[in-house]
């Protein structure tokens, strides 16, 4: 019993720790592109002992062409991983986990088609219309028997998921649409092309704010680009960039500095961390020599 109520007590303190890092904003986010196939599959063999051994059948619901998401693997990782674990505790013979881009389901008109839709769904007591709003409070334990063995949670599990998942700009909530047990369910945003250079770019705004040093955000006009896209195949376009975009990384940037070719301007943007004005304008220069065939610099030097 004493070495139960150690285990338990240092799970509480690292829960406590968890949710005291998130809530202050402390916590570090490692966002990338992430498959949800790939992500559950990992995750089902974390539990593959404990399925096994209480004949839990563990339905995967997943297309195998659904889109990726942008998230912090290691923190979606303890969402799923805390449903699982109260799905498990609750179910009696079935848990499915699924996972669908927001406009296949119901919830299209609230969250549109750029987001993925998780859920962890058990055939157990299910919740009360009633405990639905304190369901992510700290140190709610619904359905929690008083006294006896058996385990006991921290309640904290679910709150962290509600951090974590807010972290993300996103939500999560209980459905009762089913007429027994529990769905709980989380939206993540569906990767975009450009969300990891912006993401390195707020980090760099923030650094520059914070410790009061430069920095420099260049936008590089391409010159002829409506000639080149009615001009030459796409496959001929992608070469053509990719070619450009790796001359200016290798000879005018440094390591730190960011490119990314923005697609709805038309334009390289162009990161250059740590450096004044007058430095990133001989940078537009050596640009410019480089790809003078291609591009022309913009007037939109900040």
């Amino acid at each position: 019993t004493s070495s139960r109520n150690i285990i338990r007590l240092a799970r509480i303190i690292n829960d406590l720790l968890d949710l005291s890092r998130l809530e202050s904003g402390r916590a570090k986010m490692l966002r990338k592109k992430i498959s949800p196939l790939d992500l559950i599959h990992d995750i089902q063999t974390n539990f593959t002992a404990e399925i096994e051994d209480k004949q839990i059948e563990f339905i995967i619901d997943v297309p195998h062409d659904i889109p990726e998401v942008f998230a912090d693997s290691d923190m979606i990782i303890q969402v799923l991983n805390n449903l699982i674990n109260n799905a498990i505790r609750y179910t009696k013979k079935t848990i499915t986990i699924s996972a669908h881009l927001a406009s296949d389901t119901k919830y299209k008109s609230t969250l549109g088609d750029n987001a993925i839709i998780f859920s962890v769904e058990d055939d157990g007591i299910g919740i009360e219309s009633k405990n639905l709003k304190s369901l992510f409070n700290k140190f709610e334990q619904i359905n929690r028997k008083v006294g006896g063995s058996g385990y006991k949670g921290t309640g904290l599990g679910l709150a962290i998921c509600k951090e974590i998942i807010a972290l993300h700009h996103s939500k999560i909530w209980a459905s009762i649409e089913t007429q027994s047990g529990a769905k709980l369910c989380f939206s993540l945003p569906v990767y975009q092309e450009n969300d990891e250079f912006y993401t390195v770019l707020k980090t760099y705004l923030l650094q520059a704010k914070e410790h009061r040093k430069p920095l420099t955000v260049l936008a590089v006009g391409i010159a002829n680009i409506s000639s080149i896209i009615k001009d030459c195949e796409i496959e001929d376009i992608h070469w053509m960039l990719n070619d450009i975009l790796k001359e200016v990384r290798s000879k005018a940037l440094r390591k730190n500095d960011l490119i990314y070719f923005q697609k709805e301007t038309q334009e390289l943007i162009i990161v250059l961390n740590e450096i004044s004005r007058k430095e990133s304008l001989n940078i537009v220069k050596r640009i410019h020599n480089l790809t003078k065939d291609c591009f022309c610099p913009g007037n939109k030097v900040k």
